[in-house]
């Protein structure tokens, strides 16, 4: 069975942008007449005007998913509906995406929640450890040491 994937997306905002590595565009719903959504690179100003975090998480070399809520989901509570269910998620989520290494999201309130996995593996003792952690912290706050 499959889910909704990255369309989901849509549903909160009329224009996802994405920024990994040397790649950033975005999906902007009303570009096209005929309704169809293709990606788009982003100009040099485009980039320039996203919000701080994003540009700071993204020159660290982090991929970075920015989705600027729509109209209409900024008018049917949708933020406080996402920020909920963040909320509840638990951090052990992540020890089953082994390639996603840590999930960041900022808070209407102006916290930021983020979920860190690491694994250590010692062949010589023949220990493994995995661990997720959680931090709050207020957004635009410094990222930690290893992620500059």
């Amino acid at each position: 069975r499959k889910g909704i994937g990255f369309k989901s997306v849509f549903a909160v905002s009329q224009c996802p942008h994405v920024l990994s590595k040397g790649y950033t565009f975005k999906f902007d719903i009303g570009s096209d007449p005929m309704g169809y959504i293709a990606p788009t690179w982003l100009e040099p100003d485009e980039l320039s005007s996203l919000p701080k975090e994003v540009l700071d998480f993204h020159r660290a070399g982090l991929t970075c998913i920015y989705l600027p809520l729509s109209r209409e989901a900024a008018r049917g509570g949708v933020l406080a509906g996402v920020e909920s269910q963040l909320e509840f998620l638990d951090p052990a989520t992540l020890l089953f995406f082994r390639r996603l290494k840590r999930v960041e999201f900022g808070r209407s309130d102006g916290q930021s929640v983020a979920f860190e996995y690491s694994a250590m593996h010692r062949p010589e003792s023949g220990v493994s450890q995995e661990t997720v952690s959680l931090e709050k912290r207020p957004v635009g706050a410094d990222l930690p040491q290893t992620y500059r």
